[in-house]
């Protein structure tokens, strides 16, 4: 059945601390039109589920050692596992992705820039309970 498996070490990066906020859509579920000539309106089904997404926000520093990463990734196309741990015990959510939108940047006169990506789920994700 797993003749075919491969096992590799994950090794995580240091904290991202220049994150300043983490948005995620949820995952959603297309709908199979199942209408037949005796349906009295459009009848749909669940279909496929199509993983959402991480956005994460930080500030602008493209020679740090992760935002150099992030765009190393993008560049490559690389599906990676990324682990986002919860404060307070609420557990960590951990996912495999790939950098769908490349780093931005908006700033003004006399500000602090900013900058984001969005990390595309190419799978599933765990909440994983704290151990």
């Amino acid at each position: 059945m797993f003749t075919n498996a491969k096992v590799a070490r994950v090794t995580w990066s240091n904290n991202f601390c220049a994150i300043k906020n983490i948005e995620k859509d949820g995952d959603t579920l297309t709908e199979e039109d199942v209408t037949t000539m005796c349906s009295e309106g459009t009848e749909t089904e669940p279909g496929d589920i199509e993983f959402g997404n991480v956005k994460l926000t930080f500030f602008w520093a493209p020679a740090t050692a992760m935002q150099a990463d992030l765009r190393k990734k993008f560049y490559g196309k690389e599906t990676f596992p990324y682990l986002i741990v919860f404060k307070n015990n609420q557990g960590s959510l951990y996912g495999t992705g790939f950098i769908q939108t490349s780093t931005n940047i908006s700033g003004e006169v006399k500000g602090k820039f900013e900058s984001g990506v969005t990390i595309k789920q190419s799978k599933r994700d765990y909440l994983l309970p704290v151990a």
